[in-house]
């Protein structure tokens, strides 16, 4: 595990960087098989705006859709290149791409902890 600390004015932002299985099956209520590419890159996550957004990086256009997580739960409605809170991320999050040959990705998890 890695920790980055950064501090922007008072505000405090803590993130842990996470390694996870690409290959893992998400449980959300309903499941996605995320299957380990041969070719693809894998999704990269970026946390943006003194930890209120986290944003997948999608500069190549190989990416058609996507379903951000927090706590390994699907957040309902997160389904654009970013998630944002304005009250500040809190827990960890990743994203599920689908690709243009139609294969699901996951990012490594990324955990976030603002406090004002």
């Amino acid at each position: 595990m890695k920790y980055i600390f950064l501090l922007f004015s008072a505000l405090i932002l803590i993130i842990l960087v996470n390694s996870c299985n690409p290959a893992e099956t998400i449980s959300s209520g309903t499941s996605a098989v995320v299957q380990t590419p041969t070719n693809d890159i894998f999704p990269v996550i970026t946390v943006r705006w003194s930890g209120r957004m986290v944003i997948c990086n999608n500069s190549a256009n190989d990416y058609t859709s996507y379903q951000w997580y927090l706590n390994n739960q699907a957040i309902q409605g997160a389904t654009a290149q970013y998630y944002y809170d304005s009250t500040g991320l809190n827990g960890a999050y990743y994203v599920v791409v689908t690709t243009l040959k139609g294969t699901k990705l996951q990012s490594d998890s990324v955990s976030v902890h603002t406090t004002p």
